[in-house]
C-alpha cells in the first residue's frame, strides 16, 4: 500500500515445498550433541531431506518469473506442495 504512489508493484509469493538440494547440502554437515534430545528423532527427519514430496524448481522458477514479468501481476501467488495452507495470507491487507 505504501509503495503504489510510487507506482511500485508488490507480490507475495508463497512457496510451499520446492526440490532443492539446500537441506540436503546442509544436512550432510549437521552433527548433534550424543546428549541431544533430538538424537533419536534425526534420522527421520534427515530421511525427509530426499525431497520425494516436493515440487520441481524448474517449474517454480519459470512460473514465478512468468507472474512477476505480468503487466497486472496478481498480488498474491502460491507455489509449490503444500503453499495452498498459506492462502489465508492472501486475504490479508498489504
Amino acid at each position: 500500500m505504501e509503495c503504489k504512489p510510487f507506482g511500485v508493484k508488490v507480490m507475495l509469493v508463497t512457496p510451499g515445498q520446492v526440490r532443492t538440494n539446500i537441506s540436503a547440502n546442509q544436512a550432510a554437515t549437521l552433527e548433534l550433541f550424543p546428549t541431544s534430545i533430538y538424537k533419536p528423532y534425526f534420522d527421520r527427519v534427515y530421511e525427509r531431506l530426499d525431497g520425494t514430496s516436493q515440487g520441481e524448481h524448474e517449474f517454480f522458477a519459470h512460473y514465478a518469473v512468468a507472474e512477476v514479468l505480468n503487466p497486472d501481476p496478481p498480488s498474491c501467488i502460491l507455489l509449490g506442495v503444500k503453499s495452498d495452507l498459506f492462502e489465508f495470507l492472501c486475504w490479508f491487507p498489504r
